[in-house]
């Protein structure tokens, strides 16, 4: 797109990872403050957020690479903050902080399901589950 050419209107979604399922809007069965906890159906596909800051390990990772996913709980920017790392645990990103407070007090897994290879930046998708079983039957 050229220089200065405003991007088309987005559709009003109120959360995008629901297009994926054919939806545009987020049942509204709670207050403001957002979700309650640990209400996310799983196993789940979730992006990778901040991953821009951790090229090096993430030219590394290929689909079906396991990843830890631990909380982060003195995370200056989100007490519900979820790692995501490598199992020699090399940090690659963030579960999406929207997500992340969706599964406060779970203990989760995850797996690579997709890898984007862009000219300069890499980007990944994780599948997160409540167990292995379930990761690897995804």
């Amino acid at each position: 797109m050229p220089r200065g050419t405003r991007w088309p209107e987005a559709p009003a979604v109120q959360d995008p990872f629901l297009l994926e399922a054919g939806t545009t809007s987020v049942p509204t069965t709670h207050d403001a403050a957002g979700p309650p906890a640990g209400d996310m159906r799983l196993p789940a596909e979730v992006p990778v957020a901040g991953i821009s800051h951790y090229q090096d390990v993430a030219a590394t990772i290929r689909v079906g690479d396991r990843m830890r996913i631990a909380a982060e709980p003195t995370n200056a920017y989100d007490p519900n903050a979820l790692r995501i790392e490598t199992m020699d645990g090399r940090l690659v990103g963030y579960v999406p902080a929207k997500l992340a407070a969706r599964l406060t007090g779970r203990d989760v897994v995850g797996a690579v399901s997709k890898v984007f290879d862009a000219k300069a930046t890499t980007g990944l998708r994780v599948v997160v589950s409540d167990s292995i079983a379930s990761l690897l039957a995804s």
